[in-house]
């Protein structure tokens, strides 16, 4: 059973970002973890919206949570679906950059990355469904699986496949070679 905590600071919404050091433990929501950043490196996050909306391949809505993220290293803008193992996207900037530039930058990418589909579904002849990957190119997400515990979940396409069903995807590729690469979420993947 996963117990959610609290922010230390707040104490309103779930502490999604722990520090730890020198015996102490710190809990941050996203916004409250922001302006101690802001604080502390003297930048200001933008406002921008909370919420995004795009249509995807299908003609379905996918709605989308917009976090933004200031540290150290710069200024990252995520965009998570609000279904477990949707669609994740995220971008990042330096210190400096143009926030509302970033924000467009997640948008195209959220826009782009749901538009194709690498899965299509179809039927044998006897009937029975199946599904294959079109096009011999296939982008996903590796989460984690609770109930694989030793094995990723796969998300393609906006939906979760365990290791196994991942297997049988691709196992009609029997004989092929491969290329498997990965990619930081933050990264364009060509």
């Amino acid at each position: 059973m996963i117990v959610m905590s609290l922010c230390d600071v707040c104490k309103k919404v779930e502490g999604k970002i722990t520090i730890s050091g020198e015996g102490e433990r710190h809990t941050y929501c996203f916004d409250c973890h922001n302006e101690q950043m802001a604080d502390e490196l003297g930048v200001s996050l933008e406002t921008q919206p909370k919420a995004l909306s795009v249509t995807d391949f299908q003609g379905v809505r996918r709605d989308f949570a917009i976090i933004q993220h200031l540290d150290p290293i710069g200024i990252s803008m995520e965009a998570e679906e609000h279904i477990e193992f949707g669609y994740q996207f995220a971008v990042h900037g330096e210190l400096d950059c143009n926030q509302n530039e970033l924000f467009q930058q997640l948008v195209d990418k959220v826009k782009h990355g749901v538009r194709k589909a690498y899965l299509k579904k179809g039927v044998f002849p006897n009937g029975q469904p199946m599904e294959y990957i079109k096009g011999d190119e296939v982008v996903g997400r590796i989460d984690y699986d609770e109930a694989g515990y030793a094995t990723p979940m796969v998300v393609i396409d906006g939906k979760p496949y365990t290791w196994e069903q991942f297997g049988r995807l691709v196992s009609s590729y029997e004989g092929f070679q491969f290329k498997l690469k990965m990619y930081d979420s933050t990264d364009e993947v060509e």
